[in-house]
């Protein structure tokens, strides 16, 4: 009876056209057939704004936040969210974004056409798509506490797995779900694996990358394609060495299984970080007899050229200064010592090994002294073949004389 606006009523107002007004101030509930319902303008705790269908969804004023409730529809209870085509969800506090999205496990998320959690999993997230245009081939994370994203594929390119706990860090997997390392590339035998290989006392292994080799529970692993089953790992240690161990394929195509001690029977190459260089095994006799060396071998070497830097050579033998044994004194020494003249004696020879260098150097000497011993014998013969020729021709007339004597 005393209106103060321009329409005031005291009641209900029903219209199935539109209100349009610069405010609207309702103290009570308006329903807009049954979609939209607005609360107190000034909410009271657990007040919603706005309500979408029967409760599934409200804005909570107490925390700023977007809640969700449980709603059962065709005999599925959906927990979650689902926003877009087709897209449900039924986890758990699950959020569904897309085309056919479903959010089956609790606490699991997704964005993108196609894609899905499995009810064997939670905590877990996937982007992307799954095979276009195949509804019944979608990308998958069955595992919890996971990343997976893809796109037109029903498994992932890029995924993150699984940590331990605070303070831990999960694997990361390129074109693989089960990382063997922190970070794997590819799946099968041709996989490359980067990882952890921390060890203590007394291998002190830091970390590796594998190929076709990965650390599986402190435990070297090797893939198989049932023909095959070979690997290679680089492996770093805290004293800055580096290892290249390679473990051959075996006929039974099985997965291989290699302990860190057994490295040591597999080590192929090894970088110490004084410089060294170790292929095969080091088995000089101990104490090493040459620790300073720069290059150990455990085997053969085939090449086709090879120079050896020395600091000295023989040519002086050949010097108007030289002065060389006789023969008579090479006779004392090698009846004495039983070796040539700066030629290393057995015993040092099985102990320490060949002086390449030295004992070329050693033969080199000796064979020039032993040229010009050759030389001056040559010249001694020439000359007694002189003398026996002059001998045999002085014979010779000799004869002569003799005979033009008996005729006479």
């Amino acid at each position: 009876t005393n209106p103060t606006v321009k329409l005031d009523v005291n009641g209900s107002i029903k219209t199935n056209g539109n209100i349009t007004a610069n405010s609207l101030t309702v103290n009570g509930v308006t329903s807009f057939t049954n979609k939209v319902e607005a609360f107190r303008i000034t909410p009271l705790p657990g007040d919603s704004l706005i309500r979408f269908g029967d409760s599934t969804i409200y804005f909570n004023t107490s925390y700023n936040a977007i809640n969700w409730l449980s709603k059962v529809f065709a005999n599925t209870n959906y927990r979650g969210l689902g926003i877009g085509n087709g897209a449900r969800g039924i986890g758990t506090n699950s959020v569904a974004i897309g085309s056919s999205a479903f959010t089956v496990g609790d606490y699991s998320y997704v964005i993108g056409r196609n894609v899905r959690t499995s009810t064997q999993s939670s905590h877990n997230i996937v982007f992307g798509t799954g095979a276009t245009g195949n509804q019944i081939s979608p990308l998958v994370n069955d595992i919890s506490h996971s990343l997976m994203v893809g796109f037109n594929s029903t498994v992932p390119t890029f995924f993150v797995g699984p940590s331990n706990g605070a303070g831990t860090t999960g694997n990361v997997g390129i074109g693989t779900t089960a990382p063997q390392g922190k970070l794997q590339i590819g799946d099968g035998i041709s996989k490359i694996t980067m990882g952890d290989a921390y060890t203590g006392n007394p291998y002190f292994l830091t970390n590796y990358i594998g190929f076709n080799v990965g650390r599986v529970n402190g435990q070297w692993q090797t893939g198989n394609d049932t023909y095959s089953n070979g690997g290679t790992v680089l492996i770093g240690d805290v004293t800055g060495g580096l290892r290249i161990v390679t473990f051959p394929t075996t006929s039974n195509g099985q997965d291989q299984n290699f302990s860190d001690t057994q490295l040591n029977s597999y080590n192929s190459l090894r970088i110490y970080p004084n410089g060294q260089i170790q292929i095969g095994e080091l088995k000089p006799v101990a104490p090493n007899p040459h620790p300073n060396f720069k290059l150990s071998v455990d085997g053969k070497i085939v090449a086709k050229e090879i120079y050896v830097n020395i600091q000295y050579w023989f040519d002086t033998v050949f010097s108007s200064s030289y002065k060389r044994m006789n023969w008579q004194e090479k006779e004392n020494y090698f009846t004495t010592y039983n070796h040539l003249p700066n030629i290393a004696p057995q015993d040092s020879v099985l102990k320490y090994g060949v002086d390449v260098a030295g004992t070329m150097a050693g033969i080199l000497q000796n064979t020039e002294e032993n040229s010009l011993d050759i030389v001056e014998i040559y010249k001694l013969l020439l000359k007694q073949q002189a003398e026996i020729n002059a001998l045999k021709n002085k014979n010779a007339n000799l004869e002569q004389q003799i005979i033009l004597l008996k005729d006479n």
